[in-house]
């Protein structure tokens, strides 16, 4: 019985050993991973084993043993299911008796014995982290027990047994390729022969080391679970930045190599100096063993690119990152490429001009602003406001002494036909500074000037050249008051469009250039496909504006009064056109509705005599013709004879009225311009009756000029309300 307690004693206090060192040995990851179990599996581990057996119940009387197990330990765990492994297990386990009897029969060797054993089994592991698992095993087979002494003067005497052992393995793992076990757990064995002094539970303690094979997937897969098989990034501009961010700047093709699947695989590209963050590229969320993809790579660069010059050659990174088994992985390539400043590009685009046309340029603003003044006394208010800004633009960069000058390296006929050569586009402001371009840059410096003032434009590309054209935003079926001859306009979205051959700036009229550059367009009518039509601020979502610095740059602005006296001599030769074709078609047709008109064209170029002659001449065929009267009235209007305005106004107002023709557009305008005059007037209870009945008639359309009814007596006129223009709006037919 004391036996029995002593041995129980040794159990518990081994039992607690390895229960102490778990709980005290806290071991974590360095990084996270879904399954431990599949990240860590090996394919294959041997071990050597080492155990101390405790008899639970005694052998024999009066004798003590010390028993220890040696052995070799096999483990083979299952692909499919990594915390299931197969173990084989061989070895010895020897037993060492002492009498503690006084006196007795029995040497203390007479029960030692070596028992030889092999068996196989099962168990389970789980991977808690990557240093700590836990699990449990069972092994059976049998063994060959040996007695050398048990019968004296005679031969070793044999005996089989069968045993099985159940394991509870607390294993570290301080390298992928070495695990350590401590290992309680219980034996029993019953003898399959006559002797069963040695049958029954044993308590065994112990440990193994054993030794994996596979290669560590923390040092293997940084490298190889993906192959690089090539990364292709083009040669690069800054002017194209934006360009890059939404459209591939190149591929990378990557090959899984492990033989299991990677997943949530993210590319991303890195460009030190020029990025604030990384690219990202693409997402997998699969990669199967030896696929292949091919994955484009996007490039977001920082405003710093603007500041490069010339070629900078960069080296950048490709990271790909990934679980592997559930574990992390992150994978670097590196990419040597050209980097070009914001002044080059190729021309397999023609749309790439629009990242160089730059309203946004202080430059720019104050180049257009200065032009605005000089020229702000000869505008017309009444006429076609994108048509003038055109001609002043054009006029304000002959007085500089703008000039076209072919590009002595690289002319734009030869770019525009090499489209792997690098061409180089001068910048608005630089062209200003040097006042000399070839027609890429004199393009793109009109219509800059042109978009920086609010005017839609665009361009157009024939073999070997590119110029500019204006929207003047008429309708189509008005060209006239354009052009009387529709080959010099070109019709695009139901708006004339007026393009302007800019080689000409210093060496003729606006006229002239404009005629040039219709002819271009012309000329190519029988082959459409050598001319192309595109629109900057379409073009401009693709390819925005280069960034640049703010800057007063000093530059030659001109004189204002030789702009102001270009400019009234481009649109002088402009109206004698247009106004000819009016009169002749007036006189030939004798109908009211062409002196109307000719009297708008009059008016729009402010010949105030000529266009009060036309209208009364439009109301002498018919006395009723409403749309003549009110017309004369905006004519009296543009001249400040207010109360006349009044009187015409009131004459038509009263037709309508007579006619019931209150459901007019022409009738609710009507209605608005009465307001309008009267506000001019300041007689402001009269305005704001008038515009409370519009107001009635179409709340929407009389929204924006709520002020007629808001206004209190004694605020000051304004020409720059909308309701001054929309007197200034003359009536055609309806």
């Amino acid at each position: 019985m004391e036996n029995k307690k002593y041995n129980l004693k040794k159990i518990i206090i081994i039992v607690c050993i390895p229960l102490f060192f778990f709980q005290s040995f806290r071991i974590f990851p360095d990084e996270p991973v879904s399954d431990y179990n599949t990240y860590y599996l090996y394919p294959l581990a041997f071990g050597i084993e080492y155990q101390n057996l405790i008899p639970i119940s005694p052998y024999v009387d009066d004798y003590e043993f010390i028993l220890f197990d040696v052995s070799g330990v096999l483990e083979m765990p299952l692909k499919s299911i990594p915390q299931l492994k197969f173990l084989g297990r061989g070895g010895a386990v020897f037993t060492i008796g002492n009498n503690q009897a006084t006196g007795s029969e029995f040497p203390d060797n007479k029960f030692d014995q070596t028992s030889f054993y092999c068996g196989a089994g099962a168990g389970y592991s789980h991977r808690f982290s990557r240093l700590l698992e836990a699990g449990l095993e069972i092994t059976g087979g049998v063994d060959f027990t040996i007695f050398p002494y048990l019968l004296p003067g005679e031969n070793s005497q044999g005996a089989y047994t069968f045993y099985t052992d159940i394991k509870m393995p607390l294993t570290i793992n301080p390298i992928y390729n070495l695990s350590i076990d401590l290992q309680p757990g219980i034996r029993y064995r019953v003898s399959l022969g006559p002797l069963h002094y040695f049958d029954g539970f044993l308590f065994s303690i112990g440990g193994t080391i054993n030794f994996r094979l596979g290669e560590d997937p923390d040092i293997k897969g940084i490298m190889q679970s993906i192959h690089f098989n090539r990364i292709s990034l083009s040669t690069l501009f800054a002017g194209m930045q934006s360009y890059y961010s939404r459209n591939p700047a190149g591929t990378i093709s990557i090959t899984n190599v492990e033989k299991y699947s990677l997943h949530d695989i993210k590319v991303s590209f890195f460009q030190a100096g020029y990025m604030d963050s990384p690219t990202p590229a693409g997402t997998i969320a699969e990669l199967k063993p030896g696929q292949t993809v091919e994955i484009p790579l996007f490039v977001s660069f920082n405003a710093e690119i603007f500041n490069t010059e010339g070629i900078t050659p960069l080296t950048g990174e490709v990271a790909v990152t990934y679980l592997s088994k559930g574990k992390p992985g992150r994978q670097i390539e590196s990419i040597v490429y050209d980097l070009y400043d914001k002044t080059a590009l190729t021309w397999d685009d023609d749309r790439k001009i629009g990242a160089y046309i730059t309203p946004s340029d202080s430059v720019l603003k104050n180049f257009t602003s200065f032009i605005l003044q000089a020229g702000k006394e000869n505008l017309l208010i009444s006429y076609n406001n994108p048509l003038q800004s055109a001609m002043l633009i054009y006029s304000a960069l002959t007085e500089i002494g703008c000039l076209y000058k072919a590009d002595p390296v690289l002319p734009f006929s030869s770019a525009q036909k090499n489209t792997g050569m690098i061409d180089t586009i001068n910048l608005p402001r630089d062209t200003l500074r040097r006042i000399t371009g070839d027609c890429d840059d004199l393009t793109v410096l009109y219509l800059s000037a042109l978009e920086t003032i609010g005017i839609e434009s665009g361009f157009i590309t024939i073999p070997g050249h590119i110029y500019p054209v204006v929207n003047t935003g008429i309708p189509a079926r008005h060209y006239r008051k354009v052009h009387p001859e529709r080959s010099m306009t070109i019709i695009v979205n139901g708006t004339v469009w007026v393009p302007v051959e800019v080689t000409m700036i210093g060496r003729g009229s606006f006229l002239k250039a404009w005629e040039a550059g219709a002819q271009e367009w012309l000329s190519r009518e029988e082959n459409p496909e050598n001319r192309k039509f595109y629109i900057t601020r379409d073009i401009q979502t693709l390819y925005r504006p280069v960034g640049l610095k703010k800057t007063d740059m000093d530059f030659s602005s001109g004189n204002s009064g030789n702009i102001a006296g270009k400019f009234k001599e481009n649109l002088l030769l402009l109206s004698d056109i247009i106004i000819r074709d009016f009169v002749l078609t007036a006189e030939e047709n004798k109908q009211k509705s062409d002196y109307n008109k000719l009297g708008i064209i009059y008016a729009n170029f402010d010949k105030t005599g000529k266009a009060e002659e036309a209208f009364r001449t439009a109301i002498e065929i018919d006395p009723e013709y409403s749309l003549a009267i009110i017309n004369l009235g905006n004519l009296f209007f543009q001249t400040g004879r207010y109360d006349d305005t009044l009187s015409q106004y009131f004459l038509a107002l009263n037709s309508y009225n007579e006619k019931d023709r209150l459901a007019s557009p022409t009738y609710l305008k009507l209605l608005l311009k009465i307001s309008v005059v009267y506000y001019q007037l300041e007689q402001y209870n009269k305005a704001r009756e008038y515009y409370v009945t519009a107001q009635k008639i179409s709340p929407d359309e009389t929204a924006q000029y709520a002020y007629l009814k808001n206004m209190e007596q004694g605020e000051t006129r304004s020409t720059e309300l909308p309701g001054y223009y929309l007197v200034l709006q003359y009536m055609e037919e309806e």
